[in-house]
């Protein structure tokens, strides 16, 4: 596949066009980057709603009084402390761009090319 690559990109220099070489570029790697992303969205997504998770610990049990934490870290305290906040922001960017934006980005690059796909070219 480097090579390929490689042999692409040098045509494209060929011609003298950094507007060719990109597109070569960026052609020739579509499939690797689409891969390499579809692997890793799984985790990656887990990792960004674990921003959301939440675990209650009783403070006291005569005045039944309890407080929650955040699992990953229970340094953050999640009863609207400012910490938690700004990580549940954080959260809601990285959803849009990671699992949303991911899976528009497939849609987009992969729907001008169905019926190729589907005929196995």
């Amino acid at each position: 596949v480097g090579c390929f690559v490689a042999k692409r990109v040098y045509e494209a220099h060929a011609a003298h066009s950094i507007k060719s070489i990109l597109a070569v570029t960026l052609i020739e790697s579509a499939p690797f980057a689409l891969a390499v992303s579809f692997i890793f969205v799984t985790s990656v997504s887990t990792t960004i709603f674990n921003a959301f998770l939440c675990i209650l610990y009783d403070e006291d049990s005569v005045t039944d009084t309890a407080r929650s934490y955040l699992l990953v870290d229970p340094s953050i305290r999640c009863d609207g402390s400012s910490g938690h906040e700004r990580i549940k922001l954080l959260a809601y960017v990285f959803i849009a761009l990671w699992p949303i934006g991911l899976m528009v980005l497939y849609v987009v690059l992969l729907v001008p090319c169905r019926l190729p796909l589907q005929k196995h070219e």
